[in-house]
């Protein structure tokens, strides 16, 4: 059974005062203020034909957008990020899991963000960028890109080497 919210939440988890939790409830923000982000994701969760309400409950569509934000910024993988919401208070909160709630599997996790299609993760982007716009975080008046170069063991190019280069057959 799917929804985009639980009905009932389990106890809450008291905040942390670090930036990495201010950092998570800043985002935790942006995401309630996108209510329709949810109902995409929700959609993107379902197959078609598929009732929504028969079966054994899932994940909400708000606690997959969570995991893929999640997933996304800290650059991850699903075995650490199952690991880190067994053991961290901070992210089971963002995530919305309560106290008593079981941890998460890897598989769920990976098996989830998965069916997010790229015109949701494209409109999640839109939205946070758009949020940093408004709220003066960002300025876009500069592209930051990665151009780091790094050593690598080429070979200086030789017309005798290309025959040797080429895969056989």
């Amino acid at each position: 059974m799917r929804t985009t919210h639980h009905r009932q939440m389990s106890l809450p988890i008291p905040s942390v005062p670090h930036k990495h939790a201010r950092l998570l409830a800043s985002m935790s923000a942006i995401l309630d203020s996108v209510p329709e982000l949810e109902e995409q994701v929700l959609s993107d969760l379902t197959a078609d034909g598929v009732r929504l309400d028969l079966g054994r409950d899932g994940f909400s569509a708000q606690q997959v957008l969570r995991l893929m934000v999640l997933y996304t910024m800290f650059r991850t993988t699903f075995e650490q990020l199952e690991f880190h919401l067994a053991d961290s208070q901070t992210y089971r909160a963002f995530c919305l899991l309560g106290l008593t709630d079981p941890p998460l599997k890897r598989a769920a996790i990976a098996a989830n963000v998965a069916k997010l299609r790229p015109a949701t993760l494209q409109a999640l982007h839109v939205r946070v960028v758009r949020y940093a716009v408004e709220h003066k975080l960002e300025s876009v008046t500069a592209v930051r890109t990665d151009t780091t170069s790094v050593a690598a063991p080429i070979r200086a190019p030789l017309d005798s080497a290309l025959l040797s280069d080429a895969p056989p057959g």
